[in-house]
């Protein structure tokens, strides 16, 4: 292993697999027990020898925390500004290049590989410019890839960026974090949302709470928990996420409208129908603060909300849910 420059310096990074585990790192259930330790005599007082899989999680979550500490304090991260439009940054055409990919897959094969191809040749704008934010949704991505039961993809992925990482500087912390997913293959998204908390942590502990790349992090998190159906941790954190973005950006803020869309669906999921429509209604009024594409955008997610209310609300009271018109 090269050694590592200062700026990457990291005494605890787990090099070698005595690295002792810590709380914040418990395995998920089932992928590790105490069968799978043993203790190893050395020349000094015995050691715990680690469960390989625990080494893993150690060395991504390790990596990821240093990586967000070192980039909140450095020069790089003083300069980075949010963009005026989110989706058009090149990490979120390279996230929309994947789902146009997944959904083409099915009807056509041939654009569905350009667009995949498109998106692999996209991703490369993030390794030559890493922050927080890009990462956060590329993680995003992959978990969305393991949701759809695209696993040849997403393997795929996560090789490409292992092998694009390794050209970075010498023991960037993204070399060992894409290390660890690519080794993990059956894990890859408990990892994955292990490191997502621990980014939005450091980015609050460092930059403070009220700012876009924080709850841009946050934002990208809470795709993480839908895409896993953690649902009672993600209904949480959409609710604080919307409160924190209405106190940054207002109200009316596209961002604020989407996340408000996605707490109305929250509410709906719980039966909080009449909560759940006031949402909707109120995320459809406040777009009309904005125009064009944008209002139509808004709009169109809050339209279905209604609708989608309407249909619980009938089965609730046992109306007929097929076979209507018959």
């Amino acid at each position: 292993m090269v050694d590592r420059p200062s700026v990457w310096a990291n005494t605890n990074a787990p090099t070698s697999p005595l690295h002792l585990s810590s709380p914040e790192t418990e395995l998920p259930e089932g992928a590790g027990d105490e069968s799978s330790r043993s203790i190893r005599r050395t020349s000094s007082p015995w050691v715990v020898v680690q469960d390989p899989v625990q080494h893993l999680f150690d060395q991504a979550i390790i990596s990821m925390k240093t990586y967000c500490n070192v980039y909140a304090v450095s020069a790089e991260s003083q300069e980075h500004f949010e963009p005026a439009v989110h989706h058009e940054t090149k990490h979120a055409i390279f996230a929309q290049e994947i789902q146009d990919s997944l959904a083409l897959s099915k009807v056509n094969a041939r654009q569905a590989s350009t667009r995949l191809l498109n998106a692999f040749v996209t991703l490369e704008h993030s390794i030559r410019n890493p922050c927080p934010m890009n990462l956060a949704l590329v993680m995003s991505v992959i978990c969305n890839l393991g949701r759809q039961n695209a696993w040849y993809i997403q393997s795929s992925l996560l090789k490409h960026l292992q092998g694009m990482a390794e050209t970075m500087q010498q023991s960037h912390p993204w070399i060992f974090l894409f290390d660890a997913l690519v080794r993990s293959p059956n894990l890859v998204t408990d990892i994955i949302l292990r490191c997502m908390r621990v980014a939005g942590d450091v980015l609050s502990s460092q930059l403070g709470r009220l700012t876009w790349k924080t709850l841009y992090v946050e934002e990208r998190l809470c795709d993480c928990l839908y895409y896993m159906g953690v649902d009672g941790e993600r209904i949480e954190a959409r609710q604080a996420l919307l409160e924190a973005q209405s106190k940054l950006y207002g109200p009316c803020a596209r961002n604020v409208l989407w996340t408000l869309t996605n707490v109305a669906d929250d509410l709906l999921q719980q039966g909080r129908t009449l909560e759940s429509e006031e949402a909707y209604y109120s995320a459809l009024v406040r777009a009309d603060a904005h125009e064009n594409y944008h209002r139509a955008k808004t709009r169109f997610a809050a339209l279905e909300g209604p609708a989608d209310v309407w249909i619980v609300r009938a089965g609730l009271r046992g109306w007929p849910s097929e076979g209507w018109g018959t």
